[in-house]
């Protein structure tokens, strides 16, 4: 994808709402792993208290994801799914 298109996707609302479905369902993934860090449990709380800010942060961290340059809007939901928890990783 180019900078331009990526940038188009970031701010796509479809595109962003599949990113914070995701997020979500990582978010109560990990909500459910014993032992979260203070970092991971503040991470899952934030997520499900107020999805579109991590949605917000997460988009842009997810569009430069390979699995996502390389398949743009239409990259399927597992590689979407592990790309927002590779950046959300990140964040944690």
């Amino acid at each position: 994808m180019t900078f331009e298109e990526s940038a188009t996707l970031i701010n796509d609302p479809t595109f962003r709402g599949r990113v914070k479905v995701a997020a979500l369902v990582y978010a109560q993934y990990l909500s459910l792993q014993p032992n979260n860090s203070s970092r991971r449990s503040d991470w899952i709380f934030n997520t499900l208290r107020a999805p579109d800010i991590a949605t917000q942060t997460l988009t842009p961290s997810v569009v430069i994801n390979p699995n996502v340059q390389q398949e743009g809007a239409s990259v399927t939901d597992p590689n979407l799914q592990a790309a927002v928890q590779m950046a959300a990783d990140t964040l944690m």
